[in-house]
C-alpha cells in the first residue's frame, strides 16, 4: 500500500503542476514526439515570452518537462509522453 500511496502522491503533484491553465496549455501544445522551442511554442499560444519562460521553469522543475539546448535554442518536450494521453483522456471527460 505504501508504494501505491507514493504513486498517488507523485500524481498528485504533476496535477498540481499543470493544474494553471497557462502551463496546462504549454503541456497540451508539446508533442509526445517532438521537440518545440521556447519561439515556438509562446507564438503558438500567443503569450509573452517571458510569462511562458517562467511556465517553463517550472514545469521543468517538477520533472514535467526536459530540456536540450542547442546554440542559443533551448528545446523542450514532455519528460514521459504518457502525459499526452492523460490529457487527452481530461479532454474527451470534458466534453461529455
Amino acid at each position: 500500500m505504501k508504494e501505491k500511496y507514493k504513486k498517488i502522491l507523485m500524481a498528485a503533484e504533476v496535477f498540481k503542476s499543470i493544474s494553471h491553465p497557462e502551463r496546462l496549455s504549454i503541456v497540451e501544445v508539446l508533442s509526445p514526439d517532438k521537440k518545440s522551442s521556447v519561439t515556438e511554442i509562446y507564438e503558438s499560444l500567443r503569450l509573452p515570452q517571458a510569462k511562458v519562460s517562467h511556465h517553463l521553469t517550472i514545469l521543468k522543475n517538477k520533472g514535467i518537462l526536459i530540456s536540450e539546448k542547442k546554440g542559443k535554442n533551448i528545446f523542450y518536450s514532455l519528460s514521459n509522453p504518457g502525459l499526452a494521453k492523460v490529457l487527452k483522456t481530461i479532454e474527451k471527460y470534458c466534453e461529455g
